[in-house]
This record gives structure tokens, C-alpha cells and sequence, in this order.
């Protein structure tokens, strides 16, 4: 079964070439054009859902397969939303949704930074067709396991929650729990990575890294805009919408083991083959 990138979900190389930086302020550019296409666009603090189809269609360079549905009905609270991958034959992917709460056809001003972090992840998912093929590929050998989807939803990409969990907590005692949370994170990692193949362990390394630089991308381009709900509209933003959040996720630590345990397992593939090779000349 060939691994293609579907030409729906990825832009043309001569758009998303370049480094992770200069995609990232493509993002952003999108992002602050589709977003004031919705401020035009919002009647009684209300956006319909055609208006939002259109202010993504007329602003990406090239016209892509992105759904506007409604959130999941387990997931119907008002500070939810996600994004995914349409799918076809074969498993291929040809598309992608962002879900989110919808009212009669309507999207609520209260939502709207929300929407943005999931059309961030839609629009940096074009930028990065490599990402996109790897999870296809993983997809099609069947490795990317639940297992996989819990150590990242669970571990990773988990608020850690330092201070609320240990109101007026002082600076040393923080930085202490922080080293401690981070160590534990890093030992669930090595225990799950140890009994799969060096291929498994990178293709989930680069999964799992991925997806961290991606939700930092998303939560920071969420932020700019609550900022703007709550300054120039004046809205009250649900709670887990809060500005501010995006310190308690240690995306930019978790991202640093990441990158070292990755190493290590290359250093220690490249040292073994070394040898290996080292044996057979003496033989």
C-alpha cells in the first residue's frame, strides 16, 4: 500500500518551502487575515459557518479539503474543540475538519480563539507534509497505537497544573516540582520506547515532538486572539480558554527530552553498527 500525501492536504513545495520559522509566520499571516474576515463577518456575536468556510477558502493560497463540524456530541462543552484527519480508501488521507461548538449553523464569538487554534493546527498540517506522511505511514503498518495516542494525550500534552495544585507556592518549591514532574515524564518515555524497534522509537519521537511544536504553535496563536475577544470585544472567555495557560504545558521541556532521548537512541544505533561492522573486518 503506497503512503501519498493527498495534494488536498498539503500545500505546493513552492508555498511551504523553507525553515520551521518562516512556516510558522506564514501561520500567523493566515491566521490574522482569516481572523479579520470573521470580526467583519460576526452579527449578534455570531459567525455562520458558510462565513467561516469562506474567510479560510479566500485567504489559503490554494483550495483545500477543511470541514467546519460540529463538536463530537461526547464533547459538547462550550471550551472544546479538535481538529482531524478525513480519510478515504485505504486509509490515505484526504482531508482534514475542524470541529467545534456549533449552533444553528453558527459559531459564538466565545469560540472563535478556539477555532483559530484549530485552524492553526489545519494550516500548519498543509506547511508540513513530511509530519503528515509519516503519520499516514505509521497509519498503514499499523503502529500507531492507542498506546501511542495515550502516552501523547496523557503525558505530554497535559497541563501539569503546578499552581493550582499548590496555591501561593514559592519559586524554589516550584522549580523543585517542575524537575521532579519533568523526570517522571521522561521515565514514562524511556519505559514505553523500550521494547519497540529503533524505527518504531524515532517514528514515535517525531510523532511525539511534532505534535508538542505544533499544539505550542496552536496555543500561542490562541492567546493573540483571546487577547483580542477580551480587549476589544469584551468577552469572557470559558475557563480553559483562559489567557495564560500555555506556560503549564512545559512544551518547549518536554521538547528538549524529547530531542535528547532521541539522540540517544541514534548515538547508541550508529555506536552498535559501528561495531558490528568493526567485528566483520577483523573476521
Amino acid at each position: 500500500m503506497k503512503n501519498i500525501v493527498n495534494s488536498t492536504v498539503k500545500f505546493s513545495y513552492n508555498i511551504s518551502k523553507g525553515s520551521i520559522k518562516n512556516r510558522q509566520k506564514l501561520i500567523s499571516k493566515y491566521n490574522k487575515q482569516i481572523f479579520s474576515r470573521l470580526e467583519q463577518n460576526l452579527k449578534d456575536n455570531y459567525i455562520s459557518v458558510a462565513d467561516a468556510q469562506k474567510a479560510i477558502d479566500e485567504v489559503l493560497p490554494e483550495k483545500k479539503v477543511i470541514q467546519i463540524r460540529p463538536i463530537s456530541s461526547k464533547n459538547k462543552k462550550e471550551d472544546v474543540g479538535n481538529s482531524d484527519f478525513l480519510y478515504g480508501k485505504n486509509w490515505n488521507i484526504v482531508g482534514q475538519t475542524i470541529d467545534i461548538p456549533i449552533k444553528n449553523n453558527k459559531i459564538s464569538i466565545k469560540n472563535l480563539s478556539i477555532f483559530m487554534h484549530e485552524l492553526t493546527h489545519v494550516i500548519d498540517t498543509l506547511l508540513n507534509p513530511k509530519t503528515t506522511a509519516r503519520v499516514n505511514g505509521m497509519y498503514l503498518r499499523h503502529t500507531y497505537t492507542e498506546n501511542l495516542s495515550n502516552i501523547i494525550d496523557k503525558k505530554l500534552y497535559n497541563y501539569e497544573n503546578i499552581e493550582e495544585t499548590i496555591p501561593f507556592i514559592s519559586n524554589k518549591r516550584y522549580k523543585k516540582t517542575k524537575k521532579e514532574i519533568l523526570q517522571t515524564r521522561e521515565n514514562e518515555l524511556l519505559k514505553f520506547l523500550k521494547d519497540y524497534s529503533v524505527k518504531d522509537k524515532i517514528d514515535y519521537i517525531q510523532e511525539m515532538r511534532n505534535t508538542l511544536i505544533e499544539e505550542r504553535t496552536a496555543y500561542t496563536e490562541e492567546e493573540k486572539y483571546a487577547w483580542i475577544l477580551t480587549k476589544k470585544h469584551k468577552i469572557h472567555l470559558p475557563k480553559f480558554n483562559e489567557i495564560g495557560n500555555l506556560k503549564g504545558y512545559f512544551f518547549d521541556e518536554k521538547i528538549k527530552i524529547l530531542k535528547k532521548i532521541g539522540f540517544e537512541i541514534i548515538d547508541k544505533e550508529r555506536k552498535e553498527h559501528a561495531k558490528k561492522l568493526k567485528t566483520r573486518r577483523k573476521k
